[in-house]
């Protein structure tokens, strides 16, 4: 699961009237129900005026890992990749990935108003003929992380999906998420809160374990 698609689940918009969102999001990753195998695990969101973090534990096929990511509110754009095992990290310039961006925002869509744990979302469509992709969200438009972090949602680059809910008024919270390809056949994956848990956070829980060291291969490698 790439980076960029765990910080998507935490959104955020500067021209937005609702309150800033401080707190932790649990979510679920749904395989598709027709695949014989698929990635299925925990999502765990934290944003703070510190910064963001998101840990997952995900299992495919046979074989489970984890990842934890952070967005420090001193360097929004940059994403830190931690590995645990190696006590190591990686840094990913999320303002380089904005810049390739491709043909442009996707076709939004809106789907209607429903409920999710209880808060009124809003369900939309966005659709990107560029990629060959969509990606379906369940906006909560009242729950909304700090402004600066957004470059952190770009890192992706090629679809500008933020422009395309920002010119809609859609910014916000997803508190579900099915991305698939637009392919026949093509099998989905989905994000699932199961709670949302406004709370304050230290900027403690945005930093670098110490004795950890900056590695330059790939994610894992001794």
């Amino acid at each position: 699961m790439q980076p960029a698609l765990l910080l998507l689940l935490t959104l955020s918009s500067a021209t937005s009237l609702a309150a800033e969102f401080e707190g932790v999001l649990e979510m679920r990753i749904l395989p598709d129900p027709t695949a014989k195998s698929g990635t299925g695990g925990t999502v765990r969101i934290l944003v703070g005026k510190g910064g963001m973090r998101s840990e997952v534990a995900a299992q495919t096929g046979t074989k489970a890992f984890t990842m934890v990511s952070l967005v420090r509110a001193s360097e929004p754009t940059t994403t830190y990749t931690l590995d645990d095992a190696n006590k190591s990290y990686q840094k990913f310039d999320n303002a380089a990935g904005a810049e390739k961006a491709g043909a442009g925002p996707p076709r939004l869509k809106r789907l209607g108003t429903e409920k999710l744990l209880g808060r009124t979302v809003q369900h939309v469509l966005l659709t990107s003929a560029s990629k060959g992709k969509e990606e379906e969200l369940w906006l909560d438009t009242t729950l909304v992380p700090p402004a600066r972090f957004i470059s952190a949602f770009e890192r992706d680059g090629g679809d500008d999906w933020w422009s395309a809910l920002k010119a809609a008024g859609l910014e916000g919270i997803p508190l579900k998420m099915v991305f698939r390809s637009t392919a026949p056949g093509s099998k989905q994956t989905a994000v699932e809160a199961t709670s949302v848990q406004p709370k304050h956070l230290p900027d403690s829980t945005f930093a670098i374990p110490a004795g950890y060291t900056e590695a330059k291969g790939p994610l894992g490698a001794p």
